[in-house]
């Protein structure tokens, strides 16, 4: 072998020797420092500021009715009016007792003026149940602030005996077709 080639491989061996060596004695990095955690079963909904939706909650999973009317009396803000929306639509009520509750919604309702459509069905639903209740004079008012919500329209048909009263809502709500279809050919000097 050539002196040359002896030399090379005496210095390779002699830095892979060096680098293991040094791997050796160096020393290992410290760990990334882990924070001592506590692991705590606790219910959320059982400590302020959540002691009401807790409340709520029980009283849902319950089936509870009279449980989650006494907890609606005294909330405010979005509780308040999700406890009464859930009270309003709830199947096991009569329709008398869940009309105050769709009242209590419209009081804690924000107007969110591109809302159109979410608040004429709120409010043709609102009808339905007070026609179901038997107070048509709400049905009627709930009907017309519904208008042109196809279910506000059938029920101001069915409710609205007066045909100049019904063509009036009709055009009011901008609904002209409607409002001469309602008047069936008697002139009436507004339309």
């Amino acid at each position: 072998m050539p002196r040359r080639t002896l030399r090379s491989l005496f210095v390779l061996a002699s830095l892979g020797f060096a680098v293991a060596m040094l791997a050796l004695v160096r020393p290992a990095p410290d760990p990334a420092p882990v924070p001592l955690v506590m692991v705590a079963l606790v219910d959320p909904y059982g400590q302020p500021p959540l002691e009401a939706y807790g409340a709520v909650q029980t009283a849902l999973r319950s089936g509870d009715v009279e449980a989650l009317t006494a907890s609606a009396s005294g909330l405010e803000g979005f509780l308040a009016y999700r406890v009464a929306l859930l009270l309003a639509r709830h199947p096991g009520l009569p329709a008398a007792e869940r009309l105050p509750w769709y009242e209590r919604v419209l009081d804690l309702r924000i107007e969110d003026p591109l809302e159109h459509a979410a608040r004429r069905a709120l409010h043709a639903e609102i009808g339905t149940v007070a026609e179901e209740a038997g107070d048509t004079a709400r049905a009627r008012i709930a009907f017309r602030e519904g208008l042109p919500n196809r279910a506000a329209i059938d029920g101001l048909e069915r409710l609205e005996s007066d045909p100049y009263r019904r063509a009036n809502a009709f055009l009011q709500a901008g609904m002209a077709s409607r409002a001469l279809a309602a008047l069936d050919g008697r002139a009436a000097p507004s339309i």
